[in-house]
């Protein structure tokens, strides 16, 4: 059995995070949820997405000091993990928990003392 790609593997959670519905898709959505009282944990954004709509979701990550990860696909692949038929160049994952799975290095271990930042 061919082993999945670290993308197909992301791709698989994000899918799995919306049906649990921790999942905003979609840039003004994003946005909106960077500036809520409960911001996301983490935000993914497409790498093929317009060059426009990706500084604005890192310069408002960056703002808002939330942690995004630039995913190896595009956003039309993106939208398809998500059920959507569209394009979507960003989406954000409310869900710590999914947030860790889906990009573990960016998130220290907090039962782990030999771990940076813990």
């Amino acid at each position: 059995m061919k082993k999945a790609s670290e993308t197909d593997r992301i791709l698989s959670l994000l899918g799995l995070a919306k049906r649990a519905g921790r999942i905003t898709a979609g840039v003004p959505l994003v946005c909106e949820k960077l500036r809520s009282s409960s911001p996301p944990a983490l935000v993914v954004i497409a790498e093929g997405a317009a060059e426009n709509a990706r500084k604005r979701l890192t310069d408002r990550c960056a703002f808002y000091k939330v942690n995004f990860l630039s995913l190896d696909a595009d956003p039309a692949e993106l939208a398809h993990a998500l059920g959507r038929s569209d394009r979507i160049a960003g989406a954000a994952v409310s869900d710590e928990g999914f947030a860790r799975l889906i990009a573990p290095d960016l998130f220290p271990d907090k039962n782990n003392p030999h771990e940076k930042g813990a």
